[in-house]
């Protein structure tokens, strides 16, 4: 098991593509469509994912190679995201990411006793 955090990419101040072109238009009107088409994974926390700006990973990287558990924070260091649980699968465990492409989110590895005590630190209920 390894554990690490990194900043949400979405929230990273990167150069952008232009967001208003018709392109980017139709993108969204499409991505619309298809979260109502869908059921919600994370049906509790999909508002709350948009506002994390930290992540904090328990990643398994020798049995199954995915995220197990999950912790988000945000700007104020305060926990708004935990997961999975019985209803909410994980914004990074439902995703098929090997740990290669969480490299590329420039990691900061941490300790399993980090981890635990920010897991054991609050108890999410919705």
């Amino acid at each position: 098991m390894i554990y690490f955090s990194f900043s949400h990419p979405s929230n990273r101040k990167e150069k952008r593509k232009d967001t208003n072109s018709l392109y980017a238009a139709f993108m969204r009107l499409l991505l619309n469509v298809v979260k109502k088409a869908l059921p919600i994974a994370n049906p509790d926390f999909e508002e709350a994912i948009q506002n994390v700006t930290t992540w904090y990973v328990e990643y398994d990287d020798t049995v199954y190679n995915h995220v197990l558990r999950e912790i988000g924070q945000d700007a104020k260091n305060n926990i708004i995201v935990k997961m999975p649980d019985e209803r909410n699968r994980g914004f990074w465990a439902d995703s098929d990411f090997d740990l290669s492409v969480y490299a590329s989110f420039n990691l900061t590895y941490i300790s399993k006793i980090e981890f635990e005590k920010l897991w054991n630190s609050v108890e999410l209920t919705k």
